[in-house]
């Protein structure tokens, strides 16, 4: 287990589990639980650090499963867990600190391309998908769901075929059978927790008291996302509107006049987001036709030039 030798603020020390020693420099991001700072270690390399603040047990163990899913996971498309501590907070004693050490990237992510207003090319979105649906695949294949795909949760790479799938902490089992009417609240609570509205998955909004949830709320989510990378926002949300809740639980994608996407790619972002899991698209699925249309705009871009 490890610990800070002083405080919480830039300059203090955090003790890794394997002893590695790491110093706090500047605040990169700050969400409800957790901070992730800049930080160095004792040869000057330098690392991104997850601070997440479990004031309650349950979030302690939330983010020691996180680990565990780091731990099960590995894949060149998915962020990578270096090292981790534990500590008692030293403003709140009752709270403990959990520290993900992590790589640190700083291209940013593709939801600052959007925010730009600068949807992608759908070559390029094809391309980003392709390696992010690998990403999912390999946590699929590890026995988990990603729960939370968003552009926000995608770092940028060196390359289009480099993005980086991150925040594992919202992983739940690939599999969940909900039997009960109270499972559904917690299923649903989980969800509205863990997982972005306008990339949530239509069966998680009002879960049913008798249902199998796997893989395909991700998928849902890869739909939405692909939409995002083409269109610059997700399908059920508009800059007068917002999100559209009513309209994401009945998986109704409507194109605006002028989008530049071809109709195959438009088809699969419908089927990846249909209402009822059965229809929807499953990954492998998702993933091949990705694969195919990105093969015929690459060349078709290839021949016109």
């Amino acid at each position: 287990m490890g610990g800070l030798c002083a405080g919480e603020k830039d300059g203090h020390v955090v003790k890794m589990q394997s002893g590695k020693l790491v110093r706090l420099r500047d605040t990169i991001a700050e969400g409800g639980f957790s901070t992730v700072h800049k930080v160095t270690d004792t040869e000057n390399n330098t690392y991104a650090i997850k601070q997440i603040i479990c004031q309650e047990d349950s979030m302690a163990v939330a983010a020691r499963a996180e680990i565990e899913v780091h731990n099960a996971v590995s894949h060149s498309n998915v962020i990578q867990l270096l090292d981790w501590g534990e500590m008692a907070n030293t403003v709140h004693p009752s709270a403990v600190d959990v520290w993900l050490l992590l790589p640190l990237h700083t291209r940013g992510t593709i939801f600052d391309v959007l925010l730009s207003k600068k949807p992608y090319p759908e070559v390029e979105a094809l391309t980003l998908m392709e390696a992010i649906c690998s990403a999912v695949s390999a946590i699929h294949e590890a026995g988990y769901t990603h729960r939370d795909i968003k552009a926000l949760n995608v770092l940028l790479g060196s390359s289009l075929s480099d993005p980086l799938l991150m925040d594992l902490g919202s992983c739940r089992p690939l599999v969940v059978e909900i039997t009960s009417r109270r499972e559904a609240m917690l299923e649903q609570d989980i969800a509205e927790t863990n997982s972005t509205a306008s990339y949530r998955a239509s069966e998680l909004f009002d879960v049913p008291s008798e249902i199998t949830i796997d893989g395909k709320v991700d998928v849902w989510s890869l739909g939405c996302l692909l939409y995002a990378l083409i269109c610059g926002h997700t399908p059920f949300e508009s800059e007068k509107e917002g999100f559209m809740k009513l309209l994401a639980i009945s998986g109704d994608v409507r194109f605006s006049d002028g989008v530049e996407c071809s109709p195959e790619t438009r088809a699969m972002i419908t089927s990846a987001v249909m209402r009822e899991p059965a229809e929807r698209f499953m990954l492998t699925t998702l993933t091949e036709a990705i694969t195919t249309q990105r093969s015929l705009l690459t060349r078709d871009h290839r021949y016109a030039q």
